[in-house]
C-alpha cells in the first residue's frame, strides 16, 4: 500500500512495501526532543514537538509541522530543510 505512512530508519527499511497500515502518524509532545536524521518519513503530522535536525540523510514525503520547534547548526543541508518547511504546508524533502 504506497499510500501507507511510514515513520523509520533509512538504514533499515521494511523489506516489503506495507499491504496494509494507518494512511497518517500523528506525532504529539513527549518529555524527549525528537532527531529527524537517518529517518524517513511519509504522512506524518507533528504537532507541538521539538525537533532537532544535524544535517545527516532525512528522507521526507508529505510531513507536517504544527507549532513545532526545531533546533538545528548552520549548514547547507539544514538551511534546505528549513526552507522546505517554511515553504509549503506539507513537506517533502531528501537529504543525502
Amino acid at each position: 500500500m504506497e499510500s501507507a505512512a511510514r515513520f523509520e530508519l533509512i538504514e533499515r527499511p521494511l523489506k516489503h512495501e506495507l499491504l496494509f497500515g494507518p494512511e497518517w502518524i500523528f506525532v504529539i509532545p513527549h518529555e524527549h526532543r525528537l532527531r529527524l536524521d537517518g529517518m524517513r518519513l511519509r504522512n506524518v503530522v507533528f504537532t507541538g514537538v521539538e525537533i532537532d535536525y544535524s544535517g545527516s540523510p532525512l528522507i521526507m514525503d508529505n510531513v507536517y509541522f504544527v507549532n513545532c520547534r526545531f533546533r538545528a547548526p548552520r549548514s547547507n543541508s539544514t538551511e534546505r530543510f528549513m526552507l522546505a518547511i517554511v515553504d509549503s504546508a506539507s513537506v517533502t524533502f531528501k537529504s543525502t
